[in-house]
């Protein structure tokens, strides 16, 4: 209002309209702590003949759209003809019939203003141990296009320096309600879901766009997100404008943390961390394009055409209010300011909760105030934190002087919690700067940047002499801090790279192999935040060869006790494997194993002595293989002369040479 100054000090007041989009009203079904609801979900198909003679023997349907029990929400079928079959409605028809057919189900669901409570900080960036049971919740899909380099910098953008995994989650939430518009009109959303990656260049969407390109950015740096497909509720004049209706279908996102489960984050309300209990959650998926009913049929040149889903929500019952979590105090910089002047506005929000809790704040001022920078801000608090928030606002220098101004100041979050205060505008106040209100500001930039990388390389533990050997490295960073101009050397040849945060590059490089034996592979990476090494082994292998050396006498005399050491050992770098070792000779059949030779062996040839002939022959053979299962052998043999004590022994040795021949 404005009021006028004279000599009598009359004061005329005009009325200053100030409209607050405040959406809700205290008694509004968003803010309640439960809803009953009856939910008739229905869908069908036609049958067209396409030939002569149409028929059909059987038509089986699918439907994926079934809300399940949770931890918030309970669901009673009231009313199907469909069987429950792994998390669907399975329907079957078997009546021959061409006429058309319908199929659905009419249910009781309860929903519950509850979430999952994150009590205590989960780190951030997430271990591969943390997320490895979620592969298929990060990796790119159809629409979710994660591996989009768009997504991929500007994601990794928003999260750099960012430890804590809500306050990540939070910031790619925050960004894309901020810069994506809510667009029902346009024709080209509204016949088909965009990926995110058209999102991110257009700005504009619907539900479906917006969770996709959040869940599309948590995937990109490494938190798993799916698709969720729901209904809920909306008083939005665009939308009621354009579709008649409050009850729609809707897609929200939930992602994982760690020790708690899955969250949900609805760009599209202001929910992050949380779902009002008017969302109905039908179905989880990993991508908006999965289909919500499936078709089979068996016939004679009928073709199926399915009909759109339809379905109706009506509220049975609603529970009691909910009090906000988060406590809100207004404080204005100078309660009285001169035509032309800055002030700034600050407001101290206390989260009241033991959990992480987010909020979005907006600030209601009338029209001739300008705002400088953004009106709504959304904050999350911590576990009983209590954190500042500021608004530099204006006053026109163009104000009637004969008029002093008193303008309202409010403040209210997305769940009505609001806060009035109000200043005063008039000729000769104090006029204060830009600068002098922005000096005021405080920010309260929590970051910590780490810088963590990882280096794996596909390096085999062997290869032959002469083989070609390439090998990859992969350079992954695990921080939460993006990594420009890293030198990546591989051996003696180098790379320079860029890595996003989460993301990884590999290179080639080959190795030599024409030398056996054991060789070292070095990797290094640094720049001027990171210095990490790793080093490699791997064996380049010969042919296995085995040297096998008969210790026996050249002479000895008949009659004398004997025994041949037999020593074995490789010849080779490669351990010869699984070797087989026959002796034979002077009556001597010996044979013994050795799974790898590695170290040299030896083993004593006992000879028997009624065997012996002038010209005792002893044969080693082996055999063995390498490590590819191909065989090897060798044979080798040495001679003996053995002297006669008598003529005795003569004729002895001389029966045993006609024997060894013809044996």
């Amino acid at each position: 209002m404005k009021k006028e100054l004279g000599d009598v000090l009359l004061l005329v007041l005009t009325i200053f309209l100030i409209v607050i989009p405040i959406s809700y009203a205290d008694n509004s079904i968003y803010f309640q702590d439960s809803l009953s609801l009856s939910l008739e979900l229905i869908s069908g198909f036609q049958l067209q003949p396409t030939g002569p003679n149409p028929s059909v023997n059987e038509i089986s349907a699918d439907l994926f759209l079934l809300p399940q029990d949770s931890f918030r929400q309970t669901v009673k079928i009231q009313q199907t003809e469909g069987s429950i079959q792994d998390n669907a409605l399975h329907f079957l028809w078997k009546d021959n019939s061409l006429e058309p057919k319908s199929f659905g189900y009419k249910a009781l669901v309860t929903t519950k203003s509850e979430r999952r409570k994150v009590t205590q900080k989960i780190n951030f960036p997430l271990s591969d141990a943390e997320v490895a049971s979620f592969g298929e919740y990060l990796k790119p899909s159809e629409n979710i296009d994660s591996n989009n380099p768009l997504i991929i910098a500007k994601a990794s953008e928003l999260v750099e320096g960012e430890d804590d995994l809500f306050q990540a989650v939070f910031k790619l939430a925050q960004w894309v309600e901020e810069n994506t518009e809510y667009d029902i009109r346009d024709t080209v959303i509204r016949e088909s879901s965009q990926k995110a990656s058209w999102v991110l260049q257009n700005k504009r969407g619907v539900c479906d766009e917006m969770t996709s390109l959040l869940v599309a950015m948590a995937r990109a740096v490494g938190i798993p997100a799916r698709f969720v497909q729901g209904i809920s509720y909306t008083e939005d004049p665009d939308i009621l404008e354009q579709v008649g209706k409050n009850w729609l279908g809707h897609g929200w996102a939930e992602v994982y943390f760690p020790g708690t489960g899955w969250i949900s984050f609805d760009v599209t309300f202001n929910e992050y961390g949380y779902i009002d209990p008017t969302h109905i959650k039908l179905r989880e998926a990993n991508d908006p394009t999965e289909s919500a009913a499936t078709f089979s049929w068996r016939s004679n040149n009928i073709q199926l055409v399915p009909k759109p889903l339809d379905f109706d929500v009506s509220i049975v019952d609603q529970g009691n209010f909910v009090p906000n979590g988060v406590s809100i105090e207004q404080e204005i910089l100078s309660k009285e300011v001169g035509f032309g002047s800055y002030n700034l506005i600050r407001a101290v929000v206390k989260n009241n909760a033991n959990y992480y809790s987010a909020t979005t704040l907006r600030y209601a001022i009338p029209n001739e105030i300008e705002i400088i920078g953004k009106n709504k801000q959304a904050i999350l608090l911590g576990p009983n934190e209590m954190r500042e928030v500021f608004w530099i606002i204006k006053v026109p220098e163009n104000l009637d002087p004969n008029f002093w101004y008193s303008f309202p100041s409010i403040i209210y979050t997305e769940k009505n919690l609001t806060v009035n205060d109000e200043f005063i505008a008039q000729n000769e106040r104090n006029v204060y700067s830009l600068e002098e209100v922005k000096s005021l500001v405080t920010t309260d930039d929590d970051r910590i940047f780490s810088q963590e990388v990882s280096i794996s390389c596909d390096i085999p533990e062997s290869v032959k002499v002469g083989d070609s050997l390439d090998v990859t490295c992969t350079l992954k960073n695990k921080g939460n801090t993006n990594l420009p101009d890293v030198s990546l050397c591989l051996d003696l040849s180098c790379f320079p790279v860029s890595i996003f945060i989460n993301q990884e590059v590999s290179k080639t490089v080959s190795l030599d192999t024409s030398v056996e034996g054991f060789h070292k592979f070095l990797v290094h990476a640094k720049n001027h935040n990171v210095d990490q090494r790793e080093s490699f082994q791997y064996k380049v292998l010969d042919q296995p060869k085995v040297n096998i050396t008969i210790n026996s006498p050249k002479e000895m005399v008949y009659g004398e006790y004997l025994e041949i050491p037999i020593e074995i050992k490789k010849n080779s770098f490669s351990a010869p494997k699984h070797l087989k070792i026959v002796v034979t000779g002077a009556g001597i059949i010996q044979q013994w194993n050795i799974d790898e030779l590695q170290q040299p062996q030896t083993t004593i040839a006992k000879v028997e002595m009624p065997r012996l002939s002038s010209n005792t022959k002893i044969m080693v053979i082996a055999q063995w293989e390498d490590d590819n299962q191909n065989i090897f052998s060798t044979t080798v043999e040495n001679s003996i002369k053995v002297t006669p004590r008598s003529f005795k022994d003569r004729i002895v040795m001389f029966f045993n040479k006609i024997v060894t021949i013809f044996s």
